[in-house]
């Protein structure tokens, strides 16, 4: 494996990483509005 292609798995990896992070993070934002909408 040559270092090009583990430069852009690792940013590939970090890139998915943070895509996740973020649609949980708005999920949680999501919930909590709710349960404080249905208080």
């Amino acid at each position: 494996m040559n270092l090009t292609n583990l430069f852009q798995k690792k940013l590939w990896l970090q890139f998915h990483l943070t895509q996740v992070k973020l649609s949980n993070f708005a999920g949680n934002t999501i919930l909590i509005g709710q349960r404080n909408i249905f208080r």
